[in-house]
C-alpha cells in the first residue's frame, strides 16, 4: 500500500472515532441535565410533602378545631349520664357451654372453635 492511502485510512479511522466520542459526549451531557431536573424535581415534591404533611397536623390539632368549631358556632359540651353507653369487656373469654353432641359431630362440624385456652395465655403474660 502506498503511503498516502494508509493516511487517508488512518484518517477516516480518526474522524469516526471522534465523531463517536464527541456524540458521546453530548449524550453525556444531555443526561446529566436530566438527571439534574429530576433532582430538582425531586426536591420540590419532598417540599411540597412537608408542607402538606404540616398543614394536616395542624387542622387536627385540637386548638385548629376549636377555632373551627367557634368559627360555626358549634358549642361542644360533656355528655349527660344517660347518653353514656356502657360496653362489656370482650378482652375476657368466655367459654361456650358444652353441649351434649358428640366430640366425634363436633370435630365434623363447620363451626369456628378456639384451640387455644385464652385464660391460661392472660394469665402467664402478667
Amino acid at each position: 500500500m502506498r503511503p498516502m492511502s494508509k493516511f487517508l485510512i488512518l484518517l477516516i479511522f480518526s474522524t469516526v472515532l471522534s465523531l463517536y466520542y464527541v456524540s458521546q459526549q453530548s449524550a453525556l451531557l444531555s443526561l446529566s441535565y436530566e438527571i439534574g431536573q429530576d433532582r430538582s424535581m425531586i426536591n420540590r415534591l419532598l417540599d411540597q410533602n412537608n408542607i402538606l404533611v404540616y398543614n394536616t397536623c395542624k387542622l387536627k390539632s385540637p386548638n385548629s378545631l376549636e377555632k373551627a368549631l367557634v368559627a360555626e358556632n358549634i358549642l361542644l359540651s360533656s355528655p349527660d349520664k344517660d347518653q353514656i353507653i356502657y360496653l362489656a369487656d370482650t378482652s375476657v373469654f368466655q367459654p361456650e357451654k358444652s353441649s351434649n353432641v358428640p366430640r366425634l359431630l363436633n370435630i365434623l362440624s363447620f363451626n369456628q372453635r378456639a384451640e387455644a385456652d385464652l385464660l391460661k395465655d392472660s394469665k402467664s403474660k402478667k
